[in-house]
């Protein structure tokens, strides 16, 4: 192996905040974000009233995380373009393309920010921008370190848009406009302080009830599947578009096995005679397609169900892109969610304007989460398995030729999915009495499920909804497994997993009943001690350098994750913090929602469905095992999911207007022709929109979800806290010695399994690793990203030798949704492959080889690189910790704002006393409470 490079630390300006530049490092600032640019920002007006601003990026893409360049950028799109070419009033969206684990995403980020005042009058630059970062900040959490390929603005206007007519702001006028937005914005940044534990009127049902609802086990539904061939829709496309050229479905009758032969299936070349075009022979194809499922559905009168196996990642896009334009008489209704296709519904409309439902396309891979092979090796092995085709191989001048191979494939994938749902669809009837047909996903099966057969909610069970501020709080302390490279290259190891270790969580006391909000968890009058705190606590952290492996997470400015040593704030669930304490660290409480502790509901349901998987898999019932499992797996997740929901909707192009420029929660639109658009509202709860969504609530109850992971990472940190843990992720640690026996088990619930002996590990970062394990011929390779298939065992060996190599890739991005036209594509795209040692520090020997990590270090700050919210928070633990103001005694600046804070609390009591006001030059400013 090759020495590795010696390093050096880059600036980085992920970190830089506005209210910290001097003019001078404003501009320096500037170019570097303009660095990141690919060119000039693209316009388009889709429509009237409608304008569309995108700024491409380069490699290196900056991450979300990087809120302060990112929000420069889409000022820069509103100043430049935006405002110039609005008339009235007008609002405006904001999106990104982020690549997450290679494939691209396109996501809205809000509902719809006011640009102009009702009159048509201009909110001024610095409210904006405070509404943008506000946006990214909560984008930067939920999406972490994922790149971003580009951003657009969405801007809808009252008037018509003239890009001829719009005067453009010259690059000084532009530059100086954007200064000013940002030291206005630094002034009104610096003198707000958030209020906290303020309570929003609650207008939903407060706990999650048993599901009492009748059933009835519906006995007929569809399956059905698309087979596309790659085309250039125009001669001057670079990319080429999938395109079905073969179809089929098939109905499935629960009292019948299924049978091959009642499969009808359609192909494109067949159309030949009648159409010249070959698009017009797949539109063809379809429409007969679509129209013989119908006719079939109102021969029996009612409505019905269609699965295809990946509706929401790709056949979705063009059924709904072929309804908008051939059903125009009809009633879509798309169930969607960050450009993911859940449902879709097709109504016939009556004259009179009543509709009725006949179709719901619906997607088994969100019920089912696995691919289709591995489905029929678990449900239906006797039909003999998936078959293999060469889908590259297929061009529209082969058809004739491939029919009969093309046919013989998608007929096999179509009896294969009916097999499956089929027998999925009976043992959940028989073991739950819920009829699938009804449920989207499988959280929310497993959600259902536990609502009707295992849940009390009586006094000692109910589980709380949190109204918007208590989830907002609680959500801030959870966070997801913990994943870390601790040392890059062993020998002799020893890989094990834990039997369900979130499910093997949820047998642990949990948050129960509604929560009380305590604001002085860090006052001296407080009579609550950490020890009697069962809940979800805003502290103040001090970790010791000397803890290796540190427990409490940290979300850094670009979102991600570290499990730091140094000092802190965070929210973080109490029972994190008391082991915490055991560990040598210092926590000092300040506020929190503070719940019940009791014994856990979902004993009875773990417990029971754990004994019937082990049963099942040892009768080698392979699908009863399957369903157990990813039951178990899949509840304590759907509490986490966040309540606002949102309606999409197909309407016309004035309707799509009129809700962009009036409706409180619009998100997005899309259009789909000349007279349709596909329209997304955020249902946030309001009155108004509370009337267009569902009467039933979100059963979402962040604070179960928070608390199971939580005491999933205390119950893995003896482990990898342990000098010989090389790697975890999650449920999973490779150490170099044996776990004590008394840990390990094949199959005890939330014992571990030993997986592999490990001759040789490669861990180069968190999902990023080579083993070669004994028990198998290949290396075992994991690699999160876009360049999987370069991630070979030379590469990690070359990674490990030189950490910092980068390495540019070209791949082929085979399924990229471009939903703005509803259509599936394949690109060519690059990749920079690499590592970011952003989690933990790379440690290098004397010759500059990296053979170990440390855990990053926080928190040695003064005055001057805190928050205002921050600061004020510490000031106030100053004055009532003792041992916390010697903890700062090498602050002097921090220790001197404390004695003028004090000082001034001493001077505003005598002046009561004499019944005179406080001067307000008294006391300093930046310490306003």
């Amino acid at each position: 192996m090759q020495p590795a490079r010696r390093h050096t630390k880059k600036k980085n300006m992920n970190y830089m905040r506005y209210e910290s530049l001097t003019r001078e490092q404003f501009e320096r600032f500037l170019k570097d974000v303009h660095k990141c640019y690919r060119g000039e920002p693209r316009y388009v007006i889709p429509y009237e009233g409608h304008l569309i601003a995108v700024q491409d990026f380069e490699e290196p893409y900056p991450k979300a995380g990087a809120v302060t360049m990112l929000a420069s950028a889409f000022m820069e799109l509103l100043i430049n373009r935006v405002y110039p070419s609005i008339q009235g009033s007008a609002k405006f969206t904001l999106q990104y393309r982020l690549n997450i684990d290679g494939n691209p995403i396109n996501i809205t980020l809000s509902k719809a920010i006011k640009l102009t005042y009702a009159d048509g009058t201009r909110i001024a630059n610095e409210f904006i921008l405070k509404e943008i970062i506000n946006v990214l900040n909560k984008y930067a959490e939920n999406y972490q370190s994922c790149d971003v390929e580009a951003i657009s603005v969405r801007a809808y206007s009252e008037g018509s848009i003239d890009l001829n007519q719009a005067s453009i702001p010259t690059k000084d006028e532009s530059l100086n406009y954007l200064k000013g937005a940002l030291i206005k914005y630094s002034d009104i940044n610096n003198l707000e302080i958030p209020k906290m534990g303020r309570r929003s009127k609650r207008r939903y049902q407060s706990y999650i009830p048993v599901d009492k609802t009748e059933m009835k086990n519906k006995t007929l539904f569809f399956v059905a599947d698309l087979e596309t061939l790659l085309l250039k829709r125009r001669d001057t496309d670079v990319d080429k578009t999938h395109v079905p050229y073969a179809g089929g479905y098939m109905m499935v009758d629960m009292e019948k096995w299924v049978n091959a032969d009642h499969i009808t299936t359609f192909y494109a070349h067949d159309y030949s005679k009648v159409c010249q075009d070959f698009h017009d022979m797949s539109e063809k194809m379809l429409t007969e397609m679509i129209n013989r499922i119908v006719k079939d559905v109102q021969r029996r009168g009612s409505s019905m169900v269609v699965y295809f196996h990946n509706l929401s990642q790709f056949d979705g896009i063009m059924i709904l892109s072929f309804l908008t334009k051939s059903y125009k008489n009809c009633h879509i209704e798309p169930i969607m969610r960050n450009d993911c296709i859940y449902s879709i519904k097709l109504y016939k409309v009556s004259k009179n304007g009543d509709k009725r439902l006949v179709l719901t396309f619906m997607d088994s891979y969100l019920l089912l989460k696995v691919k289709l092979a591995d489905l029929a090796d678990s449900f239906c092995p006797e039909l003999g398995g998936k078959g293999s085709f060469d889908h590259q191989n297929v061009t529209v001048d082969k058809l004739p030729s491939i029919r009969e191979d093309s046919l013989t494939y998608l007929k096999q994938d179509i009896l294969i999915t009916a097999a499956v749902m089929q027998r999925a669809k009976a043992i959940i009837w028989e073991e739950y009495g819920i009829d699938i047909l009804k449920v989207l996903t499988i959280s929310a099966l497993a959600l259902k499920i536990f609502r009707r057969v295992y849940y009390k909610d009586d006094d000692d069970n109910w589980i709380y909804i949190p109204d918007d501020n208590e989830a907002q709080f609680i959500r801030e302390g959870y966070y997801g497994g913990h994943t870390d490279v601790y040392k890059p290259y062993g020998e002799n190891l020893y890989y094990y997993d834990v039997n369900s270790l979130y499910p093997s969580s949820m047998l642990d006391d949990m948050p129960i009943g509604k929560t009380r909000w305590v604001s002085d968890l860090g006052s001296k009058k407080s009579k609550i001690v950490l020890n009697d705190m069962f809940g979800f606590i805003r502290a103040f952290i001090i970790c010791p350098k000397h803890i290796k492996k540190p427990l409490l997470p940290y979300k850094k400015d670009d979102g991600t994750i570290i499990f730091p040593t140094g000092r802190f704030l965070g929210v973080y669930f109490s029972e994190e913090l008391k082991y915490a304490v055991s560990l040598g660290y210092k926590v000092y409480p300040i506020c929190g929602y503070i719940f019940d502790r009791k014994e856990s509901p979902f004993k009875r349901f773990v417990y029971d469905i754990y004994s019937k998987r082990l049963d099942a898999k040892a009768k080698g019932e392979k699908a009863l095992d399957f369903i157990y499992k990813i039951t178990m797996n899949s509840l304590y997740g759907r509490f986490g999911i966040s309540p606002e929901s949102t309606t999409t909707q197909i309407v016309s192009t004035e309707e799509s207007r009129k809700l962009a420029l009036y409706n409180d929660g619009f998100v997005q639109s899309y259009e789909l022709s000349s007279d349709k658009c596909l329209v997304t509202c955020k249902n946030v709860r309001s009155l108004d929109l509370l009337k267009l969504s569902s009467d039933r609530p979100t059963y979402a109850a962040v604070q179960i979800s928070a608390a199971v992971t939580g005491y999933a990472r205390i119950r893995m940190h003896p482990f990898i806290s342990r000098d010989d843990c090389y790697y975890t992720d999650t449920d999973s640690v490779v150490v170099e010695r044996e776990l004590p026996e008394e840990e390990v088990s094949p199959t005890a619930l939330g014992k571990f399994k030993h997986e592999h002996f490990v001759e040789y590990g490669i861990f180069l970062a968190p999902k990023s690793y080579m083993l070669k394990a004994s028990s198998v011929d290949q290396p075992i390779i994991k690699f999160k990203g876009a360049g999987k298939d370069e991630a070979d065992e030379e590469w990690f060996i070359n990674q490990l030798a030189d950490p910092r190599a980068k390495k540019v890739i070209s791949y082929v991005r085979k399924f990229s949704r471009n939903f703005r036209e509803l259509l599936v594509q394949e690109k060519m795209c690059k990749y920079t492959m690499g590592l970011e040692s952003k989690k933990r520090e790379y440690v290098f020997d004397k010759n500059g080889v990296w053979v170990d990590t440390k855990p990053c270090h926080i928190g040695d700050f003064d005055v001057k690189s805190i928050n205002p919210t921050s600061y004020w928070i510490i000031m106030n633990l100053l004055e009532e910790n003792e041992d916390l103001r010697n903890e700062f005694s090498n602050s002097e600046i921090m220790i001197a704002n404390w004695e003028i804070k004090a000082d001034a609390a001493k001077k505003r009591k005598a002046s009561k006393l004499r019944g005179k006001p406080l001067r307000g030059g008294d006391t300093p400013s930046h310490i306003e409470e």
